[in-house]
């Protein structure tokens, strides 16, 4: 990430994580855009031109998703532009990747060397940071303390996760939950709408295990707090995305014995357990 002594604009939807995530640094926040919302999405690039045109920018950035398709394409021609594609795309590049391919002039960069090919070129992985720790021993009969993050994207629920915690969970077990978008009335523990990136991640902190969906956010935050992420996928055919990306990201995160992976349809305790024993080590630091 950028230093907040550089002298970049962060554009971003508003949000409890953005505002916290980016609270020193400049910003140009803007309404949440919904996925593939191509009329909010060309609304706001009004205002992203008009930012570009005032002032004499060396480059543009962007990672995704709806806003960034839009803004790179209308991006004034001599301002060069580039596209990293998002950690979640290990099979290929997504919708806002294909349309940020439509211009010539824009560099292209992949998280994942096997589709590195044309104009698309390997930029090495965020997940490259982080290596495992040896395991720590763990009484399997010890209550856990874990955190459930669904994520924050509107207007998606993922009950079926919510459900597969409270199948493994022990009555002892002291669980934080973020819900996002999702309501229930029946959990245990203490419940919140949304937290602020530095609770969020303070919480990680605390806790043996985290189980999150498959965003890319909540992935970095929990490898962030040293912890390896209990996974469940979330899919469109439950109506709980778009699209299947989250189970490209679960994969490859797990393939690099980073994570855990939950199955929804037959949840085990065992996943817990195995990152409630399991650390992750930043590299960097």
């Amino acid at each position: 990430m950028l230093g907040a002594n550089v002298d970049s604009v962060w554009v971003t939807s508003k949000t409890v994580q953005s505002d916290s995530l980016l609270a020193n640094r400049r910003t140009s926040m803007h309404p949440y855009i919904a996925p593939r919302d191509a009329v909010g999405s060309f609304r706001v690039s009004q205002d992203v031109l008009a930012l570009l045109r005032s002032e004499g920018f060396d480059l543009l950035v962007s990672t995704g998703a709806a806003l960034a398709a839009v803004s790179l394409l209308r991006a004034p021609a001599l301002l060069p532009t580039m596209y990293v594609e998002s950690l979640a795309r290990s099979e290929g590049p997504s919708l806002t990747g294909r349309a940020a391919s439509v211009r010539s002039s824009t560099a292209l960069f992949t998280q994942h060397p096997n589709w590195a090919r044309g104009r698309w070129s390997f930029a090495g992985s965020v997940l490259d940071t982080w290596v495992l720790a040896e395991p720590v021993a763990r009484p399997d009969d010890k209550p856990m303390k874990i955190l459930v993050t669904l994520g924050t994207i509107h207007p998606y629920r993922f009950d079926r996760l919510i459900d597969a915690v409270l199948e493994v969970a022990h009555e002892k077990d002291e669980i934080t939950w973020q819900l996002g978008s999702t309501t229930r009335v029946d959990l245990p523990g203490t419940v919140h709408s949304h937290l602020a990136a530095h609770d969020l991640l303070r919480v990680a902190s605390e806790s043996e295990v985290v189980v999150t969906h498959a965003g890319v956010g909540n992935v970095l935050m929990a490898l962030s707090a040293g912890r390896v992420p209990v996974l469940g996928a979330r899919q469109k055919l439950h109506r709980e995305h778009v699209d299947d990306h989250q189970r490209q990201l679960a994969a490859a995160v797990v393939s690099r014995g980073l994570g855990e992976q939950l199955d929804l349809s037959d949840p085990s305790r065992a996943a817990l357990q195995r990152a409630a024993g399991a650390r992750v080590i930043d590299r960097l630091i």
